[in-house]
């Protein structure tokens, strides 16, 4: 309503038509609510609780994150909290802290909501009024601030809202067309962040099922990652080989990993926190996809288990490549069972148990069928990973 009235206020209350009757169109839930709605579902159903926190952080926790140069605000109107968070886990940390103080060990919680990374085409040092509490003159170009009249700069200095002869708010950057100045605006997107004091494996669960139900053709990967450069947006927040990078269809789509010791530290948390993040636009392109009708299969599936010896290096994704190159068309899964370590299998190895799973829409497979198509994937094992059968 503030908002409302501000907008009349500026336009002129004289210019709005005055009827007797009053309107109100009602439309169908659009693709980006009928999405959110979804993923709050998903997540509750999981066991998150949803969280609404403020937009503005101090500088310092954007540091902590990996973004060392945030959007801030003029001082004089903000002395604390005044830069606009790069990602929404600083503010899920203080969450955690405040529920740690008042009892509760275990806690998972998600948030859905802007933010505002640095980016080269920001121009440095402005932040647009809409986004300030009280636009100052900082908080707009040199240019604009020198050709607003002295009456004006001083309403401006003492917190008053600033306008020009119209009555309208003066252009960030006057001159400009629209599109110039939107280059001007930080770039802002909607990240999902979750925060849980449950194991990274829940995590990723719970990662992959948001996925699977807002984007279920999308192929999704984990990369194993390591720290990352300052300013990505995807932050230096994880401990080193406990993280790893999403991507949905070879793109990037976010992280998730075990939050490093000194975020913990500044924000004073005891337990361990899992926590991850997905940029929501990109789950929004594939929203609304029409998800196709299978018939149920009429012909029973054959399950192989196969233990293989590898390297301790080898990661589930090689794993998964690996099965991949053999190219078999009745091979209808792949399931990872366990991973063990220890006698008879030698220092520096593991052994990993998966399973096969195979059927045919023609018919009942014979075993003879099968164990061809599983001699191809130990194989390829064996070539790609210099695998061997654990005897």
């Amino acid at each position: 309503m503030d908002l409302i009235e501000e907008v009349a206020r500026l336009n002129g209350f004289d210019k709005i038509p005055v009827t007797n009757r009053i309107t109100h169109a009602v439309s169908a839930e659009g693709v980006q609510q009928r999405t959110r709605r979804e993923l709050g579902q998903v997540l509750v159903a999981a066991g998150f609780d949803e969280a609404m926190t403020p937009t503005f952080v101090d500088a310092g926790e954007n540091e902590l994150f990996g973004l060392s140069d945030p959007i801030l605000i003029d001082s004089r109107v903000r002395r604390t909290n005044n830069a606009l968070r790069g990602t929404l886990l600083p503010s899920l940390l203080k969450c955690c802290k405040t529920n740690q103080d008042a009892g509760i060990a275990d806690l998972s919680v998600f948030e859905l909501a802007k933010v505002f990374p640095r980016d080269s085409a920001c121009d440095a040092g402005i932040l647009p009024a809409c986004l300030a509490d009280v636009p100052s003159a900082s908080s707009l170009s040199p240019a604009v601030s020198s050709s607003l009249p002295k009456q004006k700069q001083k309403q401006q200095d003492a917190g008053e809202t600033p306008t020009t002869h119209e009555g309208k708010m003066p252009s960030p950057h006057a001159g400009e067309t629209p599109a110039t100045q939107e280059a001007h605006l930080p770039r802002e997107f909607t990240e999902l962040a979750m925060v849980t004091t449950r194991d990274l494996r829940f995590l990723r669960g719970a990662m992959e099922v948001v996925i699977q139900r807002l984007a279920p053709q999308a192929k999704v990967e984990f990369r194993t990652s390591q720290q990352r450069q300052s300013g990505d947006w995807r932050s230096q927040a994880f401990a080193p080989g406990a993280a790893a990078e999403i991507f949905l269809d070879s793109k990037p789509a976010g992280d998730l990993g075990m939050i490093d010791p000194a975020p913990l530290g500044h924000y004073g948390l005891e337990k361990p926190l899992a926590a991850g993040r997905l940029n929501f636009e990109m789950l929004l392109a594939y929203a609304g996809t029409v998800r196709q009708y299978t018939p149920v299969p009429r012909f029973p599936a054959v399950h192989r288990d196969l233990s293989l010896v590898l390297d301790e290096a080898v990661t589930w994704r090689q794993i998964e490549q690996a099965v991949a190159a053999a190219s078999q068309p009745m091979r209808v899964g792949l399931e990872y069972v366990v991973t063990y370590r220890g006698k008879p299998i030698p220092a520096g190895s593991k052994s990993v148990t998966i399973t096969l799973t195979y059927r045919s829409g023609e018919g009942t497979l014979r075993g003879e069928q099968v164990d061809e198509q599983v001699q191809q994937v130990v194989a390829s094992m064996e070539r790609e990973l210099a695998a061997e059968i654990r005897k």
